[in-house]
C-alpha cells in the first residue's frame, strides 16, 4: 500500500496562536467591568453585612463574658452577705466546676444576643446615615475607612 502523500496537519483547520483574533469578529473589544448596583442598595447591602457581624461579635462577646455575668448577678442578690462578697460570688460562680457559667447558655441565649446585638447595630447605622443626610454631613466610617489617614485639611 503506497503512503498517503499528504500529512495529518494539513487536513487540520488552520491554527491561530492568538485566540482573540478569533472573538474581535463577533464581540467588541471593551475591556469587561464588574456589574454595579445602584449606590442605596450596595449600602442597604453593607449595613446587613454589617450588623450581622456586629450581632456575631455580641454573641461571642457575651459568651466569652459568661463567667463576669453570673458573679455580677450573685453579687446583687442575697446569696451573698458579709465580708468580702467578691470572693463569695466567684466560689458560688464556680461551685459546679470551671465550666458551670456556661451551662445557663442555651441556643435561645445565642438567638437573643444575636437579635438584640445586630438590630442595635442595624439602628445606630440607620440613624447615622439618616441624621448625617439630613444635616448635609460625613456618616460614621465604617470598614476599610478606618484605616485610611484622616483627610487633610486644605
Amino acid at each position: 500500500m503506497p503512503a498517503p502523500s499528504h500529512s495529518i496537519t494539513e487536513n487540520a483547520p488552520p491554527c491561530n496562536d492568538d485566540a482573540s483574533n478569533e472573538l474581535e469578529a463577533t464581540s467588541p473589544m471593551i475591556p469587561p467591568t464588574p456589574p454595579s448596583m445602584p449606590p442605596e442598595l450596595e449600602e442597604s447591602i453593607l449595613v446587613a453585612y454589617r450588623s450581622v457581624g456586629i450581632g456575631t461579635f455580641g454573641v461571642v462577646m457575651r459568651f466569652i463574658g459568661m463567667p463576669l455575668e453570673k458573679i455580677a448577678l450573685f453579687m446583687n442578690s442575697s446569696q451573698v452577705t458579709g465580708a468580702n462578697p467578691i470572693r463569695q460570688s466567684v466560689k458560688l460562680t464556680f461551685a459546679g466546676g470551671a465550666m458551670a457559667p456556661y451551662r445557663v447558655v442555651g441556643p435561645a441565649s445565642l438567638v437573643a444576643w444575636f437579635m438584640q446585638y445586630s438590630v442595635m447595630g442595624l439602628a445606630f447605622q440607620f440613624f447615622d446615615h439618616a441624621l448625617s443626610k439630613a444635616l448635609g454631613v460625613k456618616p460614621v466610617w465604617y470598614g476599610e475607612e478606618l484605616m485610611l489617614p484622616p483627610p487633610s485639611k486644605e
